[in-house]
């Protein structure tokens, strides 16, 4: 299964306690998901789907989160068998 990674690092006075609220982080997990989705169908229609997990390690000061993108691409196989 193709995968990418791609790291987003939320920094800034708010982290100096190692501290985000999640109701500011959230949402922008929950955009970055919806982005990727939405591009994968533009650029594949129904051919595959995408899942975009998290992996991170609290650091105090700032907050990395690393992406890992999934792409299912098993219907893209099937299609070029045929």
């Amino acid at each position: 299964m193709p995968t990418a990674e791609l790291t987003i690092t939320y920094d800034g006075e708010v982290l100096t306690e190692g501290l985000m609220d999640v109701r500011e982080l959230a949402p922008a997990l929950l955009a970055a998901g919806t982005l990727l989705q939405k591009a994968n169908r533009i650029a594949n229609g129904e051919r595959s789907q995408v899942a975009l997990k998290v992996r991170s390690e609290i650091v105090r000061g700032s907050f990395p989160v690393d992406f890992v993108v999934i792409q299912n691409l098993i219907d893209q196989a099937k299609t070029f068998l045929l």
